[in-house]
């Protein structure tokens, strides 16, 4: 990593603006990851809140109140404003027989295990096929009652989509704008530097008293200009004493 970082052959300038680019690049990456992380983890919360919900109230409507037999149930629930899409409600009594569902095969996925493991613990969530599925252990007054719903979060998921692709954008427009930004600001940095080289190109043996410029004499740029000097100084003082 340290080699490949060094980049041999490369102007100083160009391993600055890369190396920084790197570095920004790593630290985009990160903010994308979480940013993306914790809006999925948002949008995942949200909606098993809003399959919970949905799960609950079919079996309240259907084993509370009596005037809610499972066929009139089922067409209210089609023609529901607040039905999820996709959206599959099943209801097992205490036998684990079907009680009720809103469509007409059931998922192979729900098995005896599946609903003895949410008697067990009273909610599981879990994905299938795309789809987010919960189960949950429901009280009614005179039993307890299994209810399993599975739908799609065609919304949630399109969302996501949009943030991906707005954090992938952001992501590459980060590394081009640090990329422009590096070189600039890595050249302008080292124009002092090419500034002493010029006046170094030009010293002849002959011109051993002119000295180079050293700038504001506090930065590193400036003790390079300044040991420069001493060097000349001592290389005039060592042909004066050869002269005498």
């Amino acid at each position: 990593m340290k080699r490949f970082l060094t980049f041999p052959g490369m102007q100083i300038r160009y391993k600055i603006a890369v190396q920084f680019t790197l570095l920004v690049a790593l630290i985009l990456l990160i903010f994308s990851s979480i940013v993306y992380l914790l809006a999925e983890n948002q949008r995942s919360r949200n909606f098993y809140d809003r399959l919970a919900r949905r799960a609950m109230t079919t079996a309240r409507l259907l084993v509370d109140v009596k005037e809610f037999t499972p066929a009139l149930l089922k067409i209210i629930d089609r023609n529901s404003s607040s039905r999820l899409p996709e959206e599959e409600i099943y209801v097992y009594n205490y036998k684990n027989e079907l009680l009720y569902s809103n469509v007409e095969e059931s998922r192979d996925f729900i098995t005896q295990s599946l609903i003895d493991e949410i008697r067990l613990t009273q909610k599981v969530m879990f994905t299938n096929d795309g789809k987010e599925v919960v189960g949950l252990l429901f009280a009614g007054r005179f039993d307890r009652f299994v209810v399993i719903a599975l739908a799609a979060d065609v919304v949630g998921d399109a969302q996501m989509k949009n943030l991906s692709q707005t954090l992938l954008f952001g992501f590459l427009s980060g590394i081009l704008i640090t990329i422009v930004l590096g070189i600039f600001f890595a050249s302008q940095s080292l124009k002092p530097i090419q500034a002493i080289n010029n006046e170094i190109a030009h010293i002849q043996p002959q011109d051993l008293r002119k000295r180079v410029d050293e700038g504001n004499g506090q930065d590193e740029i400036a003790q390079l200009a300044i040991n420069f000097n001493q060097m000349l100084a001592r290389l005039e003082l060592g042909f004066e004493q050869q002269k005498q």
